[in-house]
């Protein structure tokens, strides 16, 4: 495994904050609506702790037969197949209107998004692609080098899952990660309690934000 040894930018990696992940969605996490709610209150309290904000992006095909969906008249697995979910171009495939709109006013700007999924499953960010608004078809780990990241944090949706997959992928392609577990929604508290064990065992990190709720 390679790691980083000297020190330059650090990136912020928002996974999968998309309103399908959400309450009301097609494949909802519970407290994923929260979850992009505070990480837009993480920011706004820390607009300047990140060089680099991204997002990673569900962006399915809309094909029913798609091997990442559950064939028609079968139930899904919750493990390798799902109910459809984060078609390309839809409302829930987008990310959190509460995200979109936070960031039309706020001094943090997303420098790019990269959207997975589309022709096989995935749920590491790193197997995604930009659309934009830099040059279309990079991939992350080319975008996060070009830009002199070599520190990566990662919230979002799942902790268990997509967070877990991306984290890794993270320490994979040669970043120090750490994964902010209070700013992430988990699909169970015993997937939670496995994913955060065998994200240690990769090296990352686990911790939380110094964001303060409300009582």
């Amino acid at each position: 495994m390679s790691t980083t040894t000297t020190k330059g930018l650090r990136a912020l990696v928002i996974v999968d904050a998309q309103p399908d992940f959400c309450e009301g969605g097609k494949l909802a996490v519970d407290g994923g609506n929260q979850v992009a709610t505070d990480i837009v209150a993480y920011l706004n309290a820390n607009p300047d702790r990140y060089d680099v904000i991204v997002t990673t992006q569900d962006w399915h095909p809309d094909d029913p037969y798609f091997e990442h969906f559950a064939a028609p008249g079968t139930e899904p697995d919750y493990d390798d197949t799902w109910p459809m979910h984060c078609i390309a171009g839809t409302p829930g495939a987008q990310v959190h209107p509460v995200i979109v709109a936070a960031e039309r006013t706020a001094s943090w700007k997303i420098a790019a998004a990269f959207k997975k999924g589309q022709e096989r499953a995935s749920y590491s960010g790193f197997d995604g692609v930009t659309e934009g608004p830099v040059p279309p078809g990079i991939g992350l780990a080319a975008y996060l080098l070009v830009e002199g990241v070599t520190d990566t944090d990662y919230v979002g949706i799942a902790f268990d899952k997509c967070v877990e997959a991306t984290g890794e992928g993270g320490v994979r392609n040669g970043f120090r990660a750490r994964v902010l577990e209070d700013l992430c929604a988990a699909i169970t508290p015993a997937g939670a309690d496995a994913a955060r064990a065998r994200m240690l065992a990769a090296g990352i990190e686990v911790t939380t934000s110094d964001l303060k709720r409300a009582a």
